[in-house]
């Protein structure tokens, strides 16, 4: 009889001990968390261990796809789990006392904050169609929600009662629509689809936050325009990829950062008011001019893939990064952007002479042949010195037929004055004489190599209208002539 008493008393006493540990629906969990909340080493968590525990912090993959049992730790102020693939809902409402949770590997496809009245930063991945609550956040300061890339997220959000919000970012996530009414301390908005995401935003009114310092719609193809004139210390702006056509920066002008890629601006875009703008991304923007007269700040400009065929330059004398790539320019000069330290002229197919004897060619960064290649139509190419390292690579990358000097007065661009003068030289090809065609009177020529060096020159007698070629072997070369006038130059073969 004893012994069944004592059996008894064994068995019931090792279900209470076995009942006080923590049961985990995924073992991987169970096993990241050991090193940290097992108190007395006995390779389990119990209740008491779970209750002590103030913050989880996992930044390895585990394998973890589920975190039920998170229940059991009520006094967590933080959760932070990293790098593993959850794949099962989340329910974080015991846990009261968060202020800290980032979920932010795979896409979960729910989470549930109920009652965590003391949460201050948020950063969760949720599958598309995922919803998330953030009503009763009263603290809430900062949010971070991805999407399934190419795919979407969350789709609807309502942060009207979070009033102390400062910084909303959503990634490959569109909610069609916000209300941002109720949020006058935010800073920082981004709302970007970097897929093909199936939503996007289709209106945003940002009037109410004076404060508002980072904004970035990216990718958002159906947003037709923003009213940012009510943010007057604004000094990031992303707009690209949207359907927005116009922008008025009158009232921001201490904007820094600004990008409208892949937008439609062919009716210009006016930074007159920008006198603090460093770095402008305009690419594929339809653009066919622009002036940077009060953009002195600007240190990278690019754009690529416009219809731009006259860009005065010589104000921004901080222009470091240069990217220009096939727009409609029959000349770049670059001359007095005395900083630059990176260019890309690749398929500017009207491009004639560029420019760049700036003084600062030997702090050039070469990253590819193909950023001076694909210019046709190119003619010179003017350096610091055509014998640095800069300049025999310039040489070696651009056609044989270029000419590379150092001595800018060779390369004309004056290629409409030569028509509306009636300049010509006659026949080119040409044999033994170079005959010239014009009204002025001629008083000197020089005759160049490709390479810049000079082969002849020679002063023209009164009357004289020819060059003598019989002394140069065959090829092609500069010839520049001098009149009572102006000077012209002109590329001619000899036969």
């Amino acid at each position: 009889m004893k012994l069944k008493i004592y059996s008894a008393f064994f068995l019931l006493v090792s279900g209470l001990f076995f009942s006080q540990n923590v049961s985990f629906a995924d073992v991987n969990f169970k096993n990241a968390l050991l090193p940290y909340h097992d108190a007395n080493g006995d390779g389990e968590i119990s209740y008491s261990e779970a209750q002590n525990a103030s913050s989880i912090l996992i930044d390895t993959n585990y394998g973890i796809t589920n975190i039920n049992g998170i229940e059991a730790f009520p006094n967590l102020s933080m959760l932070i789990i990293r790098k593993n693939p959850i794949a099962s809902p989340v329910n974080l409402s015991q846990s009261i006392q968060l202020t800290s949770v980032v979920l932010d590997a795979t896409a979960i496809p729910s989470i549930n904050l109920t009652g965590l009245t003391q949460l201050k930063r948020i950063t969760v991945t949720l599958s598309h169609g995922a919803s998330i609550d953030l009503t009763n956040k009263p603290l809430l300061e900062e949010v971070f929600i991805a999407g399934e890339y190419g795919i979407g997220g969350v789709t609807s959000l309502d942060v009207t009662q979070n009033p102390l919000l400062k910084t909303l970012w959503f990634n490959d996530s569109s909610p069609n629509t916000i209300d941002l009414t109720q949020n006058p301390l935010l800073e920082t908005l981004v709302i970007q689809n970097q897929g093909s995401s199936t939503s996007s935003l289709t209106s945003l009114n940002v009037t109410q936050n004076p404060l508002l310092k980072l904004l970035a719609v990216t990718g958002n193809e159906a947003l037709p325009s923003i009213d940012v004139s009510m943010n007057p210390v604004l000094n990031s702006l992303n707009i690209g990829k949207t359907a927005i056509t116009s922008l008025n920066l009158t009232n921001n002008p201490l904007l820094k950062y600004l990008a409208i890629d892949h937008c439609d601006f062919s009716g210009g875009i006016d930074l007159s008011n920008l006198t603090a703008l460093e770095e402008l991304n305009a690419s594929q923007s339809s653009l066919t001019q622009l002036d940077f007269t009060n953009n002195a700040n600007l240190h990278t400009l690019s754009i690529i893939n416009n219809y731009i065929t006259n860009l005065y330059l010589a104000p921004l004398v901080k222009l470091k990064n240069f990217h220009c790539a096939n727009n409609h320019f029959t000349s770049i000069d670059l001359s007095n952007n005395h900083n630059l330290t990176y260019a890309s002229f690749t398929y500017n197919q009207q491009v004639q002479y560029i420019n760049m004897k700036n003084g600062n060619n030997h702090n050039m960064t070469w990253l590819s042949d193909s950023d001076y290649q694909f210019m046709p139509n190119l003619k010179g190419f003017c350096v610091d010195d055509v014998n640095s390292t800069f300049g025999i690579r310039v040489k070696q990358t651009v056609y044989n037929t270029v000419m590379v000097t150092s001595d800018c007065s060779l390369l004309s661009t004056q290629e409409n004055q030569l028509k509306n003068n009636r300049f010509s030289l006659f026949p080119n090809p040409a044999d033994d004489t170079l005959f010239i065609d014009t009204k002025e009177n001629l008083l000197e020529y020089s005759v160049f190599s490709v390479s810049g060096q000079k082969i002849t020159s020679g002063i023209f007698r009164k009357g004289e209208r020819s060059i003598d070629l019989k002394n140069m072997i065959k090829g092609t070369y500069i010839v520049q002539v001098k009149t009572d006038l102006q000077t012209f130059t002109e590329k001619i073969i000899k036969r």
